[in-house]
């Protein structure tokens, strides 16, 4: 039986008291620091925890972590803490702090989904911040693998504790002691943590390290030492920690912590990906990409128009690594010499640079800057000499500075206006007035306002406010020259839409404003804007997706891209597949790609998860137009493509004979884009598809009867007001030869079905319901090779797929198919691939747009092959 204990800090009876940390340690016997491990966590803080912090919660986290790392670092301590992520979670702030630390645990209501979330940021460890509760106790956790010497690998579930957020700052790092096999002392725990000499140390009315009690050996916080228990270690001529092998006094936590490292950061696997950050390392004046891997330290450069797109997505490695308790912090050339170099920020508030010369790295060390709050908010040539200067904003009390970068040589340090408003943070910098010298943006995201600062040779020479943008989901993350006036415009990136938008600029003044054609969603975050397509305009601009070590660059054309290329497959993203249908007859679906920028199309025919062949059909300008629906409208066996332009809403139909166009209809315009089209099928039983519109406001459904590019005639279908219910599919559920209509009622659950005779219900069905409405319907289509319609499934939050076998409306059987948890991936489309009379499935990742096809025998997949 696994022993776990519940410990506990308690606060000092005289409440929060001041503290004079001890962070200077001699070092008695030398062992060096051994490589080092990273654990991430993930914090979950309440609304009580966020009000006490309304200049930013995030900063307190962070603060704490660095803390925590120091005395990892002070300590010899291979391990660093990295923020997996962070997640506000409403509960109440009056539950004792043993009550929350099990509700936490247990994943109990409120926090339903925090296991999962662990899992998904690849966090070691959980968190929960709340405000002090009166009940004494300024912290508690699970100690794992008590007398287990060491092996914790049974321990995941208990990697949860809970603090005071409001509390001593030391208090954090001794909780996630405790998950690490810890306790508090010999004294207070004779037998010890997860070894005997799991524990911390102190001595009577003198000291006490990070894990012991201070009032256990009649002392105070103010005298803690932030380090954890080391016998190696002395801090004002004395020893902080007993041999391990004393077996009745050893406290060695140090010891202790690095045999259980490893299998602490493995608990998850780590989602700490690549950052990418802007630079010009090529002396070609375009703009490349400097790349860092924070598990291993890595870092690589890709050149463009000499790095080819690497399968790793990497670029060429650099003969450099980045210590793991250290973070790449700005990019700039601060020594004018048309590199960009680096500045890298340690978790001991050390600065040090890379001056970068073909890829070969000078370290120079920079000038310290205490505490965790200082922000390097941004690097660029503030003065017009040449040089990149920097600019930092202190998170804690509103201070700024401004270092003027001179290469090697020490920067010369100016004090900036404070700006005490702490939710005012410098979001990009560029040239807002074209004169050469780099100016400061700023934004309130508690106000929605903004202001410019015009920079130059002595620092501020101006301040305005500019426009006022009251929705706070708006975040400024790059400026650029996108109109080619000149001086630099700003984008914002609205993460909760994806819809990107541009400020043009004068000075403070916005000119106008354009909204960038495409979306990204909230997975990619910019990497910063630069000149890719050596147009002369810094008007590219770069999107990260770090999970999948992917970067994406648009070429731009004002607000419009003119390319979306992955940096990772090659490829041009703006091409989206509109249409998986046998386009060609021979009983294989294909699958028709369109690039919306150009207007080209293209066919690739299919053979299985392979493609036969890939060929160029006709061409139609216009980034409006797309591919609504396919469907054999004029019998002849080849499905062919129904376009709708939703400018305008005309309505276009192309009979195709695989990649050839045998004829362009203009069918119709329905200047109603609410006038939806949601589905074709032949339900006259003539032999050619017909078309169906639902009306996304009023629930009227309408019928096209179809005879080839021509509508024959148009009929009402039954309306249907709720608007809760959707058309699923279009099939034959009963082999009368005419296709009827799937319903789903995404309200209560309810699936029923429509037989249809043209405009006419012959008869309708109930079918099972599911009442779980995160099962979307997916598709239609024979799976078992019985020539009858089945249904697939898809379940929107945990990522498994089901297959309900169909005879008419009766569901004769059912079963699960491979899960595929990441629900980024979603169904582009149901047919049979390699003929063999089921229906396979083609998959599309929303955050890298690859694709995937499975080849299926019922719900069993016989193959699965990413096509890119």
């Amino acid at each position: 039986m696994k022993r776990l204990l519940a410990s506990l800090v308690r606060l000092p009876r005289a409440g929060f008291v001041g503290l004079a940390i001890l962070f200077g340690a001699s070092v008695a016997a030398a062992q060096g620091t051994p490589s080092n491990a990273n654990v991430d966590v993930l914090v979950v803080y309440t609304p009580g925890a966020a009000a006490l912090y309304p200049s930013g919660v995030s900063t307190r986290i962070n603060h704490m972590l660095n803390v925590a790392n120091k005395a990892f670092s002070d300590s010899e301590v291979g391990m660093t803490l990295r923020l997996a992520a962070t997640q506000q979670i409403t509960y109440g702030d009056t539950a004792s702090s043993s009550t929350a630390l099990t509700v936490f645990q247990k994943n109990q209501s409120p926090f339903t989904g925090v296991e999962a979330a662990r899992t998904a940021a690849g966090a070691d460890l959980a968190i929960l911040l709340r405000p002090y509760v009166g009940d004494g106790i300024a912290g508690i956790a699970y100690v794992g693998g008590v007398g287990t010497q060491g092996n914790l690998s049974g321990y995941k579930s208990w990697m949860y504790s809970h603090v005071s957020i409001n509390t001593l700052d030391y208090v954090l790092a001794h909780e996630l002691g405790h998950n690490m096999g810890l306790v508090h002392s010999r004294k207070q725990n004779p037998a010890g943590g997860t070894y005997s000499y799991s524990a911390g140390y102190g001595v009577q009315g003198s000291f006490t390290t990070i894990m012991a009690y201070a009032s256990a050996f009649g002392t105070s916080d103010g005298t803690k030492i932030y380090q954890f228990s080391n016998p190696r270690h002395t801090v004002g001529g004395q020893v902080i920690g007993v041999l391990a092998s004393n077996a009745t006094a050893g406290a060695d936590a140090v010891t202790s912590l690095n045999a259980v490292r490893d299998t602490i950061a493995g608990f998850n696997a780590s989602k700490q990906y690549v950052t990418t950050r802007l630079g010009e390392f090529g002396g070609d004046e375009r703009s490349d990409l400097f790349r860092h891997d924070p598990d291993d330290g890595a870092t690589y450069v890709w050149v463009t128009g000499t790095s080819e797109a690497p399968t790793d997505g990497f670029g060429d490695e650099l003969q450099a690594t980045i210590e793991p308790t250290s973070t790449p912090v700005a990019t700039g050339d601060f020594d004018g010499d048309g590199d960009t170099d680096l500045l890298l920020r340690a978790s001991d508030a050390t600065n040090t640079g890379w001056l970068l010369a073909g890829g070969t790295p000078t370290t120079v060390a920079f000038p310290t800057l205490s505490g965790s709050y200082w922000l390097a908010a941004g690097a660029g040539d503030f003065d017009g000499d040449g040089d990149d200067d920097l600019v930092w904003r202190n998170q804690w009390n509103g201070t700024n500075q401004l270092w003027w970068m001179d290469g090697a040589n020490a920067p010369t340090v100016q004090t900036l206006n404070t700006v005490a408003d702490l939710k005012f943070e410098i979001d990009v910098v560029g040239d807002f007035d074209g004169d050469g010298k780099q100016d400061l943006f700023w934004r309130n995201y508690g106000t929605g306002n903004d202001a410019v600062w015009l920079m130059n040779g002595s620092g501020v020479k101006s301040t305005a406010a500019s426009t006022k943008l009251a929705d706070l989901n708006w975040k400024a993350v790059g400026a650029g020259d996108f109109d080619g006036d000149g001086d630099d415009d700003v984008l914002f990136h609205k993460a909760t839409t994806g819809v990107a938008a541009l400020w043009y600029m004068n000075g403070a003044t916005v000119t106008s404003t354009a909204t960038v054609q495409g979306t990204v969603s909230s997975i990619w975050s910019c990497a910063g804007v630069g000149d890719f397509d050596a147009d002369g305009r810094r008007d590219d601009i770069v999107w990260n997706r770090a999970a999948n070590e992917e970067d994406v660059v648009w070429t731009m054309s004002g607000a419009t891209p003119t390319s979306q290329f992955s940096l990772k497959t090659g490829k041009d993203l703006m091409e989206q597949v509109q249409a998986v249908a046998d386009v060609d007859g021979d009983g294989k679906c294909d699958v028709v790609w369109r690039h919306p920028g150009s207007g080209a199309n293209t066919l690739w025919r299919m053979d299985g998860s392979t493609i036969a062949a890939q060929s160029a059909t006709d061409a139609l300008a216009g980034s409006t137009l797309r591919i609504a629906l396919t469907g054999d409208f004029d019998g002849d066996g080849n499905q062919d493509l129904l376009w709708r332009d939703s400018a305008n809403g005309q309505i276009k139909v192309w009979r195709m004979d695989g990649a050839t166009v045998l004829g362009k209809h203009d069918v119709a315009t329905i200047a109603d884009v609410k006038n939806e089209l949601v589905g074709v099928g032949d339900l006259n039983g003539d032999g050619k598809d017909d078309v169906v519109f639902r009306h996304a406001t009023t629930g009227v459904n309408t019928l096209w009867l179809m005879n080839g590019g021509a509508v024959q005639s148009t009929a009402s279908l039954t309306k249907l007001a709720d608007l809760n219910w959707k058309l699923c599919a279009v099939e034959d559920a009963n082999a009368d030869g005419k296709d009827d209509l799937f319903w789903r009622h995404y309200g209560n659950g309810g699936n029923v079905v429509w037989r249809m005779n043209g405009a006419a219900i012959a008869s309708s069905a109930w079918l099972t319901g599911l009442a779980d409405v995160q099962w979307k319907l997916v598709a239609v289509a024979d799976f078992n090779g019985d020539a009858k319609p089945d249904l697939l499934w898809r379940h929107a939050v945990s990522g498994k797929n089901a297959l309900w076998f169909l005879n008419g409306a009766t569901v004769v059987s059912t079963g699960l198919a491979t899960t595929l948890a990441d629900t980024a991936w979603s169904v582009d489309g149901a047919g049979d691939f390699d003929g063999d009379g089921k229906a396979d499935i083609l998959w599309r990742h929303s955050g890298t747009s690859a694709r995937s096809v499975w080849l299926m025998n019922g719900v069993t997949t016989t193959s699965a092959t990413q096509l890119y």
